[in-house]
This record gives C-alpha cells, sequence and structure tokens, in this order.
C-alpha cells in the first residue's frame, strides 16, 4: 500500500517548493509587514462579510459545486496540462471525525477529496479548496492551505472569498499576536461587528466538540 501511494500521489512531496513553482521571493517577514498583511485581510473580510449569502454559504452541495469550479479554473490559469479536479463529498461520521478535529482529509489512491459536511460554514468552502488543491498535486500542508486560499479569492463569488479572509485571520491573526499582542488589538478593532460574531460563533461552535 505504501508503494502504491509513492507511486501515485506520495512523488509529489519531491516536487520543487510552492514559491520556486510560482516564481515566488522568499524574505524574513517583518512584523511591520505583517501587520499591514493582517490589516489588509480584515478590511477584506469586512468588504466580503456583507456580500455573503448565509444560506448559500452552509449548503454544502452548492459550495462543492462552486469550489469544484473554481479550483479547475485556477488551475486552468496557473497550471500547465489539463487538471481534473474532482468534486468534494461528505465525510462519514462528521460529528466524530470533528470531535479528532478533522475538517477534510484526501485519499490519494482513489482521488477523492473528502470534507467534513458539520465543517463551520465559513470555513466551509476554503477547507473544500484545501482537499482539491491535494487533488492538483499539492502535497505540503502549508503549501495546499496556501493555494487553497488562491483558489478562493480568485473565485466570482464573496461565499468563497470571505472564506478565504475569514480563514488567512486566525493564520496572520495568531502570528501578530504572537510578536505584539497590543498591534493585534489595535488593528482587530477595525473588525465589522459581523465579522467579529461570525468568528466568536465559530469559536463557539468548535468548543462544544473539545474533549
Amino acid at each position: 500500500i505504501f508503494a502504491l501511494f509513492v507511486f501515485v500521489w506520495g512523488i509529489n512531496y519531491c516536487a520543487d517548493p510552492l514559491e520556486k513553482q510560482m516564481g515566488l521571493s522568499e524574505y524574513q517577514v517583518t512584523q511591520e509587514a505583517l501587520e499591514a498583511a493582517y490589516d489588509a485581510c480584515i478590511d477584506a473580510a469586512n468588504e466580503e462579510c456583507r456580500n455573503v449569502d448565509r444560506t448559500k454559504l452552509s449548503n454544502f452541495d452548492a459550495m462543492a459545486d462552486l469550489v469544484q469550479d473554481a479550483s479547475a479554473a485556477w488551475a486552468g490559469q496557473n497550471l500547465e496540462g489539463a487538471a481534473t479536479v474532482p468534486r468534494v463529498k461528505r465525510i462519514a461520521a462528521a460529528d466524530v471525525m470533528l470531535q479528532t478535529g478533522y475538517v477534510g482529509v484526501f485519499c490519494p489512491i482513489t482521488g477523492e477529496c473528502n470534507v467534513n459536511p458539520k465543517t463551520y460554514p465559513s470555513e466551509l468552502p476554503v477547507t473544500m479548496a484545501h482537499e482539491t488543491a491535494h487533488a492538483l498535486a499539492s502535497a505540503p500542508e502549508d503549501e495546499t492551505g496556501f493555494l487553497a486560499f488562491l483558489i478562493c479569492r480568485a473565485a466570482p463569488q464573496s461565499e468563497l472569498r470571505y472564506s478565504a479572509y475569514f480563514e488567512a485571520l486566525a493564520h496572520l491573526g495568531n502570528a501578530l499576536y504572537a510578536a505584539d499582542p497590543a498591534a493585534h488589538a489595535r488593528i482587530s478593532a477595525q473588525m465589522s461587528d459581523e465579522l467579529r460574531a461570525d468568528l466568536q460563533r465559530e469559536n463557539a461552535y468548535y468548543a462544544a466538540y473539545d474533549g
């Protein structure tokens, strides 16, 4: 089984790093750059939050269709050769999976993208995009997470773009808080009431599955 895994997909771990593939330059992130990124992310999330259709965002099938289309569109513009993007499927035993902390899993042998249908709605599209990014041969988790952000950010729907920024807020916010709690508090104050409430609902939602 391990040999099959390596042959059909695991070899992707040997690919060039994403920054090299995309022509990105590597540099030491300064606190000033981190503050600017967090500030810009909040502005974008505030904007998209006003336009999100919450009913649509909570619809697993609707989001699966949109993410499949967005992933294929991104791949067509940024990857060489034709790319087939599978449609995301529901994970069974959703409650058990949430208790173990899993919201998505990619099966490299079958090429299936599986996502927990009980993923918090604002995270659902970007979680789906994370798994479709694996299907596009992205192996390392950090690189795959970044591709998921790019896929959703480039989509025409506010629901996908909002999900991208919603997820990015956690990573940028945690990094800034670790570096400078005062700067984090100052910039976080710019969140809209709706965005702040959504983040609080997310924390409460997942807290119910802890332990």
